[in-house]
């Protein structure tokens, strides 16, 4: 297989290269610092985000990859119900 990106450093205008579903916790970190966040529906997710603090994204538009770089998603304060993946 072809990977016409390979040649590409990682970075915040690259492709991104893996992705895992979140399920939200207010006790643990997330396995890997995102590049960017999906939701699968309008939704409220609060978030530690890598190099702040704690923080409530309102809102967030479905279907997209919003570039934010978060170490863990809570789910007080989170719109239950709804798919969240982690892209890095």
């Amino acid at each position: 297989m072809v990977d016409t990106f390979s040649s590409h450093t990682d970075s915040v205008t690259s492709p991104v290269s893996n992705a895992f579903v979140i399920t939200p916790d207010d006790a643990s970190d997330l396995s890997f610092v995102t590049r960017g966040l999906y939701v699968s529906a309008n939704a409220d997710v609060v978030v530690d985000m890598n190099d702040s603090g704690t923080v409530t994204l309102h809102n967030l538009t479905p279907g997209m990859l919003h570039p934010l770089r978060v170490r863990r998603v809570y789910q007080t304060g989170t719109t239950p119900g709804i798919t969240i993946v982690g892209a890095y």
